[in-house]
């Protein structure tokens, strides 16, 4: 936990990691160096139709509805961000699931 390695849910699993030009690989807590990136999540035991929000500095940066298992991906171009996180919402936008950060070097 100290080192920012989880995320809080009210029961699907989330698991964020990226990987960066340089062959980098983070997971949540971590930072990856400012070059191009890739951001990927997996999820399990979502509802059906939830909202995946893929947050870029504070702000959805892409969304969808997703099924209740699969996994997805990003690219993060250098200097896009300071960091990332994925959350999933509900039909009425409440917080089913939420990633720490992926952190980006500047």
């Amino acid at each position: 936990i100290r080192q920012g390695h989880s995320y809080l849910s009210a029961g699907p699993q989330l698991i964020l990691t990226g990987h960066s030009a340089s062959k980098v690989e983070v997971m949540t807590g971590d930072t990856l160096p400012n070059e191009a990136a890739t951001i990927h999540v997996r999820w399990v035991d979502a509802h059906e139709g939830v909202l995946l929000r893929f947050n870029v500095d504070g702000r959805p940066y892409a969304e969808r509805s997703i099924s209740a298992s699969g996994e997805t991906s990003w690219i993060i171009a250098p200097g896009q961000a300071t960091w990332c996180n994925v959350e999933l919402r509900d039909a009425q936008n409440g917080l089913a699931a939420v990633t720490n950060p992926i952190f980006i070097d500047r």
